[in-house]
């Protein structure tokens, strides 16, 4: 994550949060999020721990129950202490998957899949099942930046298509789950260290797109793709998404590039990017292509 900064002024240190009283001390800044959350690193007794305030207070519970989770809380550090949307989780030691070389790594690729399979087959509570953080988030920058988009078609198309739909079951989903966020630990298991867009949504293939990104090129990245679409078979995640949303899966997809785009005043690209969308090609991704052809 990047510390906070401003060319033009002097930057402001956010305050510590005051909730968990005198229990923490010895805080650090750790930075913002993209998400635009500010997290500390504190020390609670003996135990250092990561803290940071979730997009609602479902989230922060969700957080917790995933923790503690009996196929899960491996994978997701525990839950040391909660208040509202403010949540202090165990500071996670290992070694971070390294995004320029988890390309040649197939064990890494695949030990994703699987965590990302057994991610799916959680059911949360159905209190969890009102918040689609990711969509939220996507939907907030384009409407942050939306007066750097001349095309006002686009952005209807791509409103239409995100529509929540009824008949769309609702999974756990973490969309970023990428190699930087992915730490092996000392006893072997891969943890993901960074949640904030993790909630519950209608189309949690859309989570399949983001490791793909590290694939590399070519006939490695259909390899890749491969072994880690098949990894997440076999841990027993489904396809069925890709063939029954692919239109959904692959407009969040576009609108994560478009808001990359406009985020950075890349103005040629986003129109680009618009005109894709405004063409309808829902299914020209090539993991979701392939992913068709498997399941």
């Amino acid at each position: 994550m990047n510390a906070p900064s401003c060319r033009d002024s002097p930057v402001v240190t956010p305050a510590p949060p005051h909730e968990f009283g005198t229990d923490f001390d010895r805080w650090e800044l750790l930075g913002r999020s993209k998400v635009g959350t500010v997290s500390w690193r504190a020390e609670a007794g003996r135990r250092w721990v990561k803290v940071f305030r979730c997009a609602t207070e479902r989230q922060a519970r969700l957080l917790e129950w995933l923790g503690e989770h009996p196929l899960l809380g491996d994978h997701f550090p525990s839950c040391v202490a909660r208040r509202g949307d403010l949540i202090a989780v165990d500071w996670i030691e290992g070694e971070c998957l390294d995004k320029r070389t988890f390309r040649r790594n197939r064990a890494g690729i695949e030990a994703t899949a699987r965590l990302l399979a057994r991610l799916h087959a959680a059911r949360p509570a159905p209190e969890f099942s009102s918040d689609d953080i990711y969509r939220d988030y996507l939907l907030r920058r384009l409407i942050r930046h939306e007066r750097l988009l001349n095309d006002s078609a686009a952005k209807e198309r791509l409103l239409a298509l995100l529509e929540p739909s009824a008949d769309r079951r609702r999974l756990l989903t973490h969309p970023d789950l990428s190699p930087q966020n992915l730490v092996v630990t000392s006893r072997g298991h891969l943890c993901s260290i960074d949640n904030e867009l993790l909630g519950v949504g209608p189309v949690p293939e859309i989570d399949l797109l983001t490791p793909w990104r590290y694939f590399g090129r070519g006939l490695r990245r259909r390899r890749n793709s491969r072994r880690f679409l098949e990894a997440y078979t076999r841990s027993g995640g489904r396809l069925d998404g890709f063939s029954n949303h692919g239109e959904t899966i692959v407009a969040l997809s576009r609108l994560r590039s478009l808001g990359s785009h406009l985020e950075e005043g890349r103005s040629e690209q986003a129109a680009a990017e618009a005109r894709r969308i405004l063409a309808g090609r829902s299914t020209d991704h090539p993991l979701v292509v392939m992913a068709r052809r498997l399941a």
